[in-house]
């Protein structure tokens, strides 16, 4: 029985050299973004040495890539029953976590990985954008700064906490990290596309579209930004211009009721009610109970278009739903980002 037990180790150990080669040669097919070859070489490797963790984890990675993202869960999880110190594991879970819209579990995964790894920035600033989502704007701001304690030329969280810091109407802050974050990055699209942001918050309309043009530049498939300089531009009144903003916001994202309210109002404002009509009506199609209440002036303003139109009994209706969301006509409304943080 010594024996026996003597000759399986000598096995083991003499498959760890075969499940490195097996590992490496993965490596080299994830570089290469070819997912099939590396997923078949790294459970070559996993087979050969079933706690190789590098393996496993990497195979849960190459998982991900290639959109099998339950898969890849179930390794990284894996490798954590595997070794609970493996602070990687539970951020790459984490980051998943957060892309299916799980906040609480990926902050569980983040804060755990920070407890074995104190000094990753990255893992901070992730879990604050988690926190930001849930609305803990306290808690999100404090991981922000935490990230930039540990490297203060990373420029991702700079932005990120510029946008924060916007959503609370912060906004000198908000331009204060904009141009940090640009700063450290002269290509970080967030810090441009809130630095537009800000300036339409000014009402500096050439300065918002200067910047909006950079974040576009780099980033040209963020509707968010064709959306905003639309706004800006409709204050230059270059209308065209405005409308063509809107018009490829909408081709990008076309389940935003943002990109239809902007260019209703624009179609109102040059009297196109019909046009101004519809974008109204699929804006308000997009909400539900829970977002509607931030679009109170959307049916205010299908209100005015349905009396111009000569629908009395609908323009009552729509001024008073608009009532009961709470939006006062009386009161100047300022350009707001629609804000989507979720509820604790």
């Amino acid at each position: 029985m010594k024996n026996f037990y003597l000759l399986i180790l000598v096995l083991l150990v003499s498959c760890r050299p075969y499940s490195k080669r097996m590992e490496f040669t993965g490596d080299k097919y994830l570089k290469l973004h070819d997912y099939n070859k590396a997923i078949e070489y790294y459970s070559k490797s996993i087979r050969y040495y079933p706690k190789n963790l590098t393996a496993i984890h990497s195979r849960g990675r190459a998982y991900e890539e290639n959109g099998e993202i339950d898969r890849a869960i179930i390794d990284y999880s894996l490798a954590i029953s595997l070794d609970t110190t493996f602070a990687k594991a539970y951020r790459s879970r984490g980051f998943i976590f957060f892309s299916k819209n799980e906040y609480i579990k990926a902050i569980q995964d983040y804060s755990k990985s920070i407890i074995i790894d104190p000094y990753n920035h990255s893992a901070y600033s992730n879990r604050a954008c988690c926190k930001k989502e849930i609305c803990d704007f306290e808690g999100a701001i404090i991981d922000f700064k935490k990230s930039i304690e540990i490297d203060s030329t990373y420029s991702i969280p700079y932005g990120q906490l510029s946008d924060l810091e916007f959503d609370i109407s912060n906004y000198d802050l908000s331009k204060l990290y904009a141009e940090k974050a640009i700063k450290y990055d002269s290509n970080n699209v967030v810090g441009y596309g809130n630095l537009g942001l800000v300036y339409i918050k000014f009402h500096d309309w050439n300065a918002a579209i200067s910047n909006l043009s950079k974040a576009i530049a780099i980033n040209p498939h963020w509707s968010s930004y064709f959306n905003n300089r639309g706004y800006a531009y409709s204050y230059l009144k270059k209308f065209d211009k405005a409308i063509k903003d809107y018009d490829t916001a909408i081709s990008i994202d076309s389940l935003n009721p943002n990109n239809y309210q902007n260019r209703g109002d624009l179609y109102a404002d040059l009297n196109k009610n019909i046009k101004a009509l519809n974008d109204y009506n699929k804006a308000i199609s997009f909400l539900d109970s829970l977002t509607e209440k931030d679009f109170g002036v959307t049916f205010y303003n299908r209100g005015i278009i349905k009396q111009r139109l000569g629908d009395t009994n609908g323009s009552k209706i729509d001024f008073n739903k608009a009532k009961e969301l709470g939006y006062d006509p009386e009161k100047y409304y300022e350009f707001n980002k629609w804000n989507t943080c979720k509820a604790k």
